[in-house]
């Protein structure tokens, strides 16, 4: 789809009381039965947001408007170049992760947005939960990404709480974009936040300026989950190209780091959080599987051939980055075995 076809998108601008926020659209969701509601597959370049139509500008579109995917239990499909903009973009409406909206980057998807927040507290007053979902195509940042973000709207729940999980494609961000940083439940202001970011398996590609997780140094304060899902073949890494900062608030945030496998795991060392050049990562994960996160924790993944026994460590690849060193592989019947005997 090229960006004449997105500019059939219908749409309701809304300047809210404040005078800061200007809502270009809210995405509806597929047809209920309400034939006041907008049709549509679900698809973005369905054009249907709002009533009455009103054309989104060309890129890079107004500075400061948002577009909402708001609407309990929909899914929004990018599977199309739909271009680039300027505009926030923000994710949260559902009252739970069942009833999250959530927006799919799909293979031939492509889409450039200014500000993202997926799980925006203040977007909907039907919740703040919000899921982003990318399997392949590519996601581009001209600003930040918050996973988990606190609003500040007085009528609406604000404790924002994102899901964003990545198996395929490219996240990314664009060269002339100064800020870059991906906030794991590290965004706000002054308030809380819960942000899960998963990166499933080896497809994806992750490529950030700034990595927050748990606390962004300043005002905002959450729970922030960096979350590993492995293969046989390892892992995605997140490569931060110029800083990475966790749980830099201590006591009033928290950054957590989870790492499973299902049926295999690697007998290697694994790179979970790679930093560019001389930068260093700032502060330690609070937890990795529930115990302790700092250097040295043990890590024990229980999969289908076995159990695998590594030991964490900020000081892996060129001595700045957070890895996974392998120690040992038990096969899954002599594991089963030495368990029993405990």
């Amino acid at each position: 789809m090229n960006a004449k076809q997105l500019t059939a998108i219908l749409m309701l601008v809304i300047i809210s009381s404040t005078g800061f926020a200007l809502t270009m659209g809210n995405w509806q969701g597929a047809p209920d039965g309400d034939s006041n509601k907008p049709a549509g597959s679900g698809n973005w370049k369905d054009a249907y947001w709002n009533k009455p139509p009103v054309l989104l500008p060309a890129a890079p579109g107004m500075p400061g408007a948002e577009i909402k995917v708001i609407k309990p239990r929909t899914s929004c499909i990018v599977d199309s170049n739909v271009g680039t903009y300027d505009c926030k973009l923000s994710i949260g409406g559902g009252a739970d992760l069942i009833t999250a909206p959530k927006l799919e980057i799909a293979n031939g998807g492509n889409l450039g947005m200014g500000e993202i927040r997926v799980g925006s507290g203040g977007s909907s007053a039907s919740g703040t939960f919000g899921c982003l979902v990318q399997s392949g195509g590519t996601l581009i940042m001209n600003h930040k990404l918050f996973v988990g973000r606190y609003g500040t709207s007085g009528s609406n729940p604000n404790d924002g709480k994102g899901f964003f999980t990545i198996s395929g494609g490219t996240l990314t961000y664009a060269p002339s974009n100064s800020e870059g940083g991906l906030y794991v439940g590290a965004a706000g202001s002054d308030g809380t936040s819960e942000g899960t970011f998963t990166i499933a398996g080896k497809a994806g590609k992750i490529n950030v300026r700034k990595l927050y997780v748990g606390s962004d140094g300043k005002n905002a304060k959450g729970t922030g989950t960096i979350e590993f899902e492995m293969e046989a073949d390892g892992v995605s890494a997140i490569k931060a190209a110029e800083s990475v900062l966790l749980d830099a608030s201590k006591d009033e945030s928290k950054a957590n780091l989870v790492i499973n496998a299902d049926m295999s795991a690697p007998k290697t060392d694994i790179m979970l959080i790679e930093t560019a050049g001389g930068n260093t990562v700032a502060g330690v994960f609070d937890a990795v599987n529930g115990g302790a996160g700092t250097e040295g924790s043990q890590v024990v993944l229980k999969a289908g051939d076995g159990e695998y026994n590594y030991t964490l460590t900020y000081k892996g690849g060129n001595g700045n980055d957070i890895a996974l060193k392998f120690v040992k592989f038990t096969p899954k019947a002599q594991a089963a075995d030495a368990n029993a005997a405990k």
